[in-house]
């Protein structure tokens, strides 16, 4: 039985440090807090194509991974050093048969021995071993332990929250991005049939310069050629956002 006595020397009690706040703030607190935000916050939206994206990327996107593993690790951590609260017992059992041949000679005089000898070992030895914890280097080490793992697991929420929110911002941003192109398409449709047209009756009824009809027309037909929308830049379908946003995850 082996007794081991602590002395490292630790000190006090963790106390948070005072922090100056100031007295008022710009938005001005309420009286009554508003309920708390969801887990599950982008459900609101009611879009099943957002919630699909956000299910891949906790799925598969690999740095919410590495923030679940460093999650378990810290907590594994944490467990090993509570184990060292408690005292520590291993064993070790071990047997072992030994036959001696009889024609075998002897140490002491070299004759012959008459017959076969068997001999059988059984060993099992126990050791335990205790730290006493007296000037409490093991719990500070437990209490270490614990709070980084509570650390790992507030980073966790923060990883997670950020993939959730980058998803869903790029989701309608791309969304965004389709409604202006279908408004340029609505615009560009409406405007060939008729957008000559009506300058060149203002004309004739003499209401309208022969001008306005001339930029009229260039415009409908630089709206027509592919690029010219957008500066110059061709926006994706929808069925194209939805497939560039996926990799998201």
């Amino acid at each position: 039985m082996t007794m081991l006595v602590s002395g490292c020397m630790v000190g006090p009690n963790y106390t948070r440090p005072p922090v100056a706040q100031p007295l008022q703030f710009k938005s001005g607190a309420t009286a009554t807090s508003g309920p708390p935000v969801q887990a599950d916050w982008w459900r609101l939206y009611g879009d099943a194509d957002l919630d699909q994206l956000i299910a891949t990327a906790q799925a598969s996107n690999q740095t919410l991974q590495q923030a679940v593993a460093r999650v378990d690790q810290a907590r594994a951590l944490a467990l090993v050093a509570g184990s060292f609260l408690y005292p520590t017992i291993t064993a070790d059992p071990h047997y072992s048969r030994t036959t001696y041949s009889e024609n075998r000679r002897g140490t002491l005089n070299g004759n012959r021995a008459q017959r076969r000898v068997t001999l059988n070992d059984f060993l099992i030895p126990i050791d335990l071993s205790y730290e006493l914890d007296v000037w409490g280097r093991v719990r500070r080490s437990f209490e270490s332990a614990r709070a980084q793992a509570a650390a790992t697991a507030a980073d966790l929420g923060v990883v997670r929250l950020v993939i959730e929110t980058d998803v869903a911002l790029f989701y309608y941003s791309l969304r965004s991005l389709d409604a202006q192109v279908q408004i340029l398409s609505d615009t560009v449709v409406a405007s060939v049939p008729g957008g000559a047209r009506k300058p060149d009756r203002g004309v004739a009824s003499g209401g309208a310069a022969r001008d306005d009809v001339g930029a009229a027309t260039r415009g409908a037909a630089g709206a027509r050629r592919p690029g010219a929308c957008a500066g110059n830049r061709v926006w994706p379908s929808r069925a194209v956002v939805r497939r560039r946003a996926e990799p998201l995850a």
